[in-house]
C-alpha cells in the first residue's frame, strides 16, 4: 500500500556529492524546494527508519512504496525532489521501474538515489541513470545530506 505520510555533516564517501553548476544526468538540478521524498523499500523496517528520520525529526512530507507497483500509484502533481529507490525489490526488477517513474511528465527533473548493499552499486547507479547512491546500512548524516541538498533544509537546518 502506498502511504502518504506528512503534511506538506557528510558522512562516507557512499553519497555522491554534486554541486550546484555541475552537470547531472537528465539535467537534474539540486534542491527543489517544496518537493516531496518517495521512499521505495521492500523492508518495511527501513521504510519506517527513513519516514521517521525525514518526516518525525525532520518534517519532509514522505511518501512511502512496498514495491514498484506502490511506487507507480505515488501521487503524481506534483512531482516528488528525491526519490530513494532500493535496487533489490523483492521479485521485481528495479531497471523498468525507475524508466517508469522517470516517463511521468515532471518526474525526470526528480533526483533518483539508489540504495542498497550490494557490491557493485555504482553499475546499479550507472544502468537506473541515477544521480547518485546511498550504501546500506546507510549512515543518518548520509540521508539527511541527500534530503538537504535536493529538497532544501529540514527542520534542524542545513547540514554540512
Amino acid at each position: 500500500m502506498v502511504e502518504h505520510r506528512g503534511p506538506g555533516t557528510k558522512g562516507s564517501t557512499d553519497v555522491r556529492e554534486h554541486s550546484d553548476t555541475e552537470a547531472l544526468p537528465g539535467g537534474v538540478s539540486p534542491t527543489r524546494p517544496g518537493g516531496y521524498i518517495l521512499v521505495i523499500d521492500d523492508e518495511r523496517m527501513i521504510l519506517d527508519i527513513l519516514y521517521e528520520l525525514l518526516h518525525d525529526d525532520e518534517g519532509y512530507e514522505v511518501v512511502a512504496a512496498e514495491s514498484g507497483d506502490e511506487a507507480l500509484r505515488a501521487p503524481t502533481e506534483p512531482a516528488p525532489a528525491l526519490i530513494l529507490m532500493d535496487v533489490r525489490l523483492l521479485g521485481e526488477d528495479s531497471e523498468p521501474i525507475a524508466r517508469a517513474l522517470r516517463a511521468r511528465p515532471g518526474w525526470d527533473a526528480a533526483a533518483l538515489i539508489v540504495c542498497s548493499g550490494i557490491d557493485d552499486i555504482d553499475d546499479a547507479e550507472r544502468r537506473l541513470g541515477a544521480q547518485g547512491h546511498l550504501a546500506k546500512p546507510f549512515d543518518v548524516d548520509d540521508v539527511l545530506a541527500l534530503a538537504n541538498e535536493w529538497v532544501g533544509p529540514g527542520k534542524s537546518g542545513s547540514r554540512t
